[in-house]
């Protein structure tokens, strides 16, 4: 339960702090970016966030937002390392990060692979991974349940 838990915490925080930090630039409006001023947490934001997480559980099954939420999580890691990587190369020396190139390169690589995979489905991760794969349940395994080792 603290698993789950931490795991819905963590993207709501996230989400909060992106519209925060883009109302604060001006890219979305100032009521946003508002502040409480003992604990410095973007109230609005947090609030606005909170309501629409639990809009999307209230009326989507859970199995298919975490998907989401994952895939949506994946891509910012990725479009996060390639901005890195754009800044290694506009902005040189000093002023850059000091980590290789090649750890962003690595980490857009490894994101966009596990993306690919995802988009594949499961029967392309089955494929990889035949005696690992889990058992088939939810609404791609329509009402069947798949063992996770072929039965002779």
């Amino acid at each position: 339960l603290f698993a789950v838990l931490n795991g819905a915490l963590i993207p709501t925080i996230m989400s909060s702090r992106m519209l925060y930090g883009l109302s604060d630039q001006k890219l979305l409006p100032a009521v946003l970016s508002r502040v409480n001023p003992r604990t410095r947490t973007p109230l609005v934001a947090t609030a606005l966030v909170t309501i629409s997480v639990l809009l999307l559980a209230t009326y989507f099954p859970i199995e298919e937002l975490a998907e989401t939420t994952s895939l949506a999580v994946l891509t910012v890691f990725a479009l996060v390392n390639l901005a890195l990587l754009r800044l290694k190369r506009t902005e040189p020396g000093p002023a850059a990060f000091t980590v290789p190139a090649i750890v962003p390169a690595a980490g857009f690589v490894a994101a966009l692979a596990v993306i690919a995979l995802d988009l594949a489905g499961r029967d392309g991760r089955d494929a990889l991974l035949p005696d690992r794969a889990p058992p088939r349940v939810g609404p791609r395994a329509r009402g069947r349940i798949e063992p996770r080792l072929p039965v002779h």
